[in-house]
């Protein structure tokens, strides 16, 4: 997760600096890159704190909410949602070496439950879609070659089963939701024209 002091105070909270550092990661794998969009986000963000903030604690999701606004109030929409992904920790480069050198991209599937028994799988397969659709911007410029790695996947059956459930049924919703993300990036491969579709890893393997 993207780190922030837990008190914000003018020069010496380091803000800028940091968030300049964190955008232009997000714009590193892009085929055109601003900086200067990195630099006039990261300033307004950290006017705002030292303004209308001084007085208050600020976490790190609030401050990666207002960056990714401010991203995609200057156009960089696709480069907001990685922020934003990133910055919450659904989605992680791995440092991990993988074949033909590509970075893996790793989503951690229990961010994407609740810890209360509820019947979610509805709302959790929306929001897988949702982050591989995000990534698709990554993988474009490579024209689909890549690696998308899910860690926790028996993990999240159980949870999303209600820890209730069988063997049997832990697998079977395992293989949905691997074959979930297989079909999602079949058909971003067809509609985007890549040249390959991303590999797929079950990390808990």
């Amino acid at each position: 997760m993207i780190w922030v002091q837990e008190e914000l105070q003018g020069e010496e909270s380091g803000v800028f600096d940091h968030l300049v550092l964190q955008i232009e990661s997000m714009c590193a794998m892009e085929r055109e890159t601003d900086i200067a969009d990195a630099s006039e986000v990261a300033r307004a963000v950290e006017c705002f704190i030292e303004h209308d903030c001084s007085e208050t604690r600020l976490d790190a999701r609030a401050l990666v909410l207002m960056t990714s606004r401010g991203l995609e109030s200057v156009g960089r929409a696709g480069v907001a949602r990685r922020f934003l992904l990133h910055g919450t920790g659904l989605v992680k480069p791995s440092e991990w070496e993988v074949s033909r050198g590509d970075t893996m991209w790793v989503v951690d599937l229990k961010q994407l439950t609740v810890l209360d028994g509820a019947p979610l799988e509805l709302i959790f397969f929306t929001g897988l879609g949702i982050i591989i659709e995000t990534l698709s911007d990554i993988w474009d410029s490579t024209q689909g070659r890549g690696v998308l790695g899910l860690r926790n996947v028996c993990s999240t059956a159980e949870m999303l089963l209600g820890y209730g459930g069988k063997l049997a049924e832990i697998v079977s919703l395992s293989g949905e939701i691997q074959r979930h993300c297989h079909d999602r990036l079949d058909r971003l491969c067809r509609d985007r024209g890549w040249q390959e579709r991303p590999e797929i890893m079950n990390l808990d393997l």
